[in-house]
């Protein structure tokens, strides 16, 4: 039988064994939503002949009785309409089957490798890092000029030591 959980939709097998202990309360492995399972509802029984039907069904006859019945004229042999149908074969035994966890989806790769005419994140650093230091001496190489229109800058030169 195949439970199916009300809040996330996964679905679990129930092997025959389970059946006998129903109804019961499970929990989802996935999301732990708790829930009662019910027995599922019985078989639908096997229409039975009507009485329209044009045969009879007659009982079997023991050895004993066949070969008496041998011994009385054919005329009186059953016809083929009067034989007794086979009986239906045997369901095959149920398979047991174990209550499976349901699949993940699997972790999201890496991001895929840039294109191969795009700069590797290698150079990229080394070009900020060079930026950084251009900026830094062009701050020091212009700090009269930048302390007059920003006279605030002052305090920095001074903790720097370059007043």
């Amino acid at each position: 039988m195949r439970i199916t959980c009300p809040e996330c939709a996964a679905q679990y097998e129930l092997p025959p064994q389970a059946l006998a202990r129903l109804p019961r309360r499970v929990r989802c492995a996935q999301c732990g939503t708790e829930w009662q399972v019910e027995p599922p509802p019985p078989a639908e029984p096997v229409a039975s002949p009507g009485a329209d039907d044009d045969f009879e069904f007659k009982p079997i006859q023991s050895p004993a009785s066949e070969s008496e019945s041998e011994s009385e004229p054919e005329s009186e042999s059953k016809s083929e309409s009067e034989t007794i149908p086979p009986a239906p074969p045997e369901p095959p035994p149920p398979v047991e089957t174990r209550i499976e966890p349901p699949i993940r989806q699997p972790a999201p790769r890496s991001p895929p490798a840039p294109p191969a005419g795009s700069p590797s994140a290698r150079t990229l650093w080394i070009g900020s890092i060079v930026l950084l230091i251009a900026l830094i001496a062009l701050i020091l190489a212009l700090h009269g000029p930048i302390s007059r229109i920003w006279p605030p800058s002052l305090r920095l030169f001074d903790a720097l030591g370059l007043s």
